[in-house]
């Protein structure tokens, strides 16, 4: 992957988390795991403060979003996902090791402490999106982006394109359906569930309507195309306008159709 592509797609990957991790707190008050240490060195760059963490018996690189900071303060960080020469476009500058971390934190985490990791979450859209304002786009700011597709309608009487699961989304509440389409994107295990995107060409893109979001207990692959079937759900709202007017949730992959 190129280093322009690989920047973005960490920006994408860790804005998605910074939400759910809010919700996370938010609604079950766990934490994750709390590392801490001393900041050797530090410097901000693309939405970002990177900070050099003297851990006691290792020095570890660990991104945030752009946060105040000085250099010798000893602070807690939230546990992120480990890069491997990660290449910062806007530093010039390739991390042997980083850790992209949601935030800083105390040992306890608290409610009202997940509204300012949101913020975070807030200040990295928008670096990434270049927003004027101070609201995030919430989840549309999660679409996966329009892929050239073209896919067949999956078979049986409750079978749909995209499109029309979009279009008759009130009718369908409650309902078992079943769409075939391409996985464009999979958050892993958050809330308890892996959240994926599939597409299968149709919807309008300018609407978000191309873009359908499934719940699953299931393992599955970016880039396959599969069935699936899941209960329709409307109007869930996770907070923070991170609202789906659409949600298929509980999906199962369909072997036989």
């Amino acid at each position: 992957m190129q280093t322009g592509q690989q920047e973005r797609a960490v920006k994408t990957l860790l804005t998605t988390s910074l939400l759910f991790f809010s919700l996370i707190i938010s609604t079950t008050g766990f934490a994750g795991a709390i590392h801490n240490g001393i900041i050797k060195e530090t410097m901000n760059s693309g939405g970002y403060t990177y900070m050099l963490m003297d851990e006691g018996n290792k020095d570890i690189w660990v991104a945030i979003p752009e946060s105040k900071v000085t250099e010798g303060s000893k602070v807690n960080y939230i546990k992120g996902m480990v890069m491997s020469n990660f290449t910062s476009k806007t530093l010039n500058k390739t991390f042997a090791t980083i850790i992209f971390s949601p935030g800083l934190t105390t040992e306890e985490a608290t409610t009202a402490e997940s509204g300012d990791l949101f913020a975070g979450a807030i200040k990295a859209e928008k670096a990434q999106k270049k927003m004027e304002t101070d609201e995030s786009p919430g989840s549309e700011g999660a679409v996966s982006s329009y892929q050239e597709v073209k896919i067949e309608k999956a078979q049986g009487d409750n079978a749909y394109t995209v499109a029309e699961l979009f279009a008759k989304r009130q009718e369908l509440v409650g309902k078992t359906v079943r769409v075939q389409g391409k996985i464009t994107k999979i958050n892993m295990s958050i809330l308890g569930k892996n959240w994926i995107h599939i597409q299968d060409g149709s919807g309008n893109p300018m609407e978000n309507t191309h873009d359908l979001v499934l719940t699953t207990a299931k393992t599955l692959q970016e880039g396959d195309t599969l069935v699936l079937e899941g209960k329709v759900t409307i109007d869930r709202d996770f907070g923070y306008s991170y609202k789906y007017n659409l949600l298929i949730e509980e999906a199962v992959p369909v072997e036989n159709q």
